[in-house]
């Protein structure tokens, strides 16, 4: 169902709550280095079965395996490395230089395969192969540097599923990384780290703005919901939006989905007050929400009863509220 995706066939016979669950994951798989690979060993899989049975291969279908068989299918050289026993010296010093300059290119799918080259380089370092062995760790940061500054962040896909993709602590793939124990490559880990997290606070605030534009700024608490992304949790962002915008679209939650909003920003409003957190730039944002809350809380013409759910957010938010 996740590969043959019909959404016509779907939205006639799924409810409407399955059928967007199943396409969104649909959309997700697409995205992977692996679908097309996938799918077209599905499609052969199909197609050998139906001449085991039939006894026939229609014309569509004999141009088809014929592709299939005829194209070499594209593996990267650092997942070739460990494969030493396949090659002779010559076609094995071949290989160092393909993984070298594929290496250098930066073709890479994403940070986990950014990082996975960057364990066989040091592995390669270790075992003293040359040019691997010469400054390997000044070469990677270089490297680093690079795969950051080519990056181009698209506005149309969230920041935040780039953000909570971190392969980075000690749990993350532990298994797949040759140098893990090492100093080395815990260092370079680190300067990732710090790397895209800089990379990340210089596009959070256009990203706010596109939210902003987009009539989605409430989709911006979910970034700040239960610390779940890493890297956003320590960039302030919310101080970028105007206060008293931020609270017309607060304004139109209601009850338990108010009462999460608000207790979500305490969360963030009490980081913001430690001078040596990095959301301490949003304080002042914080206070000119509270100060709106309690602007609103006093005006004539405020209905009583919006006046008691606006002292419920002022005391969830601040801890504290004065009103005259």
């Amino acid at each position: 169902m996740l590969f043959d995706f019909d959404e016509k066939f779907a939205k006639d016979i799924f409810s409407d709550e399955y059928y967007e669950n199943i396409k969104e994951k649909h959309s997700k798989i697409r995205e992977k280095p692996y679908f097309p690979m996938m799918k077209d060993q599905q499609n052969t899989v199909r197609i050998m079965y139906q001449f085991i049975k039939n006894g026939i291969l229609n014309p569509d279908e004999r141009s088809y395996l014929s592709n299939i068989i005829s194209n070499e299918i594209h593996i990267p050289t650092y997942k070739k490395i460990h494969s030493y026993q396949q090659y002779d010296k010559n076609e094995y010093d071949r290989l160092l230089e393909e993984f070298l300059e594929e290496f250098h290119e930066l073709n890479v799918q994403d940070d986990y395969e950014l990082i996975k080259m960057c364990d066989i380089y040091l592995m390669l370092a270790r075992l003293n192969i040359s040019p691997f062995n010469e400054e390997p760790i000044s070469t990677l940061k270089k490297n680093i540097k690079r795969y950051f500054k080519k990056r181009l962040f698209n506005q149309e896909k969230d920041i935040e599923d780039y953000a909570d993709k971190i392969f980075l602590n000690e749990h993350s793939h532990s298994l797949m990384y040759i140098e893990r124990g090492s100093e080395s490559f815990k260092e370079i880990l680190l300067f990732f780290s710090k790397e895209k997290n800089h990379f990340i606070k210089i596009n959070v605030e256009n990203y706010v703005k596109y939210k902003i534009k987009k009539e989605k700024a409430l989709e911006l608490l979910g970034m700040i919901k239960y610390n779940n992304y890493n890297y956003l949790t320590e960039n302030p962002f919310l101080n970028k939006i105007d206060p008293s915008y931020f609270l017309e679209i607060l304004n139109d939650l209601i009850g338990y989905s108010r009462d999460m909003a608000f207790s979500t920003l305490n969360h963030r409003f009490k980081q913001s007050q430690n001078t040596s957190n990095p959301l301490h730039p949003e304080k002042e944002w914080f206070e000119q929400l509270h100060q709106k809350l309690i602007e609103l809380i006093n005006h004539k013409h405020t209905h009583p009863l919006h006046r008691e759910t606006l002292k419920r957010d002022a005391l969830t938010l601040y801890d504290r509220i004065k009103t005259t």
